[in-house]
């Protein structure tokens, strides 16, 4: 637990909910659905993410950084903070420790209003443009190939590091 990261966290939420009038459209997700505060929807969801056994601590502490996004495999939708609904995607992006244990992390996400898309976006810094344009919409979600899109599994992308929350790391070998 991260006083400091729940707080940003916290009011990244309230952020988000400003910004869409309390309210946006539901997305599909296979994640955990949590409840935001005062009756409010902002999408958020328990999702995974993937890294390197060795960055898992500084991660729990530190939160998770869109500027890292590539260094430890692509970005096919941009300078974002990766993250999935089906643990084995995460999986993929894990290095095992010197035991041979592999680690993900189970991580709230406000997703918000979410730009759904079919194609790459390589040099997305941030999501596309609110339709009213009050700014960018809260993340991006990347359409699986059974839905016409270019991903195997499902995939969400945020681009601030205040959108998400590390809760857990799960070691497994």
């Amino acid at each position: 637990f991260a006083k400091r990261l729940q707080d940003k966290y916290l009011a990244a939420v309230q952020d988000e909910l400003g910004l869409m009038e309390r309210t946006c459209s539901p997305i599909e997700c296979d994640g955990i659905k949590v409840n935001t505060f005062d009756g409010a929807d902002a999408n958020e969801y328990m999702l995974f993410h993937g890294a390197p056994s060795g960055v898992i601590p500084r991660l729990m502490l530190q939160g998770l950084d869109p500027r890292n996004a590539g260094t430890n495999a692509g970005a096919l939708f941009g300078a974002g903070t990766y993250l999935a609904s089906n643990s084995s995607k995460s999986d993929i992006y894990t290095r095992p420790n010197d035991r041979g244990e592999r680690c993900v992390l189970v991580v709230r996400a406000c997703l918000g209003e979410v730009h759904k898309t079919t194609e790459p976006m390589r040099q997305s810094l941030r999501p596309p443009e609110r339709p009213d344009k009050r700014g960018p919409l809260s993340s991006v979600q990347a359409i699986t190939q059974l839905g016409g899109g270019c991903v195997e599994h499902p995939e969400f992308i945020v681009y601030k590091d205040s959108q998400t929350l590390p809760q857990y790391a799960i070691q497994y070998g």
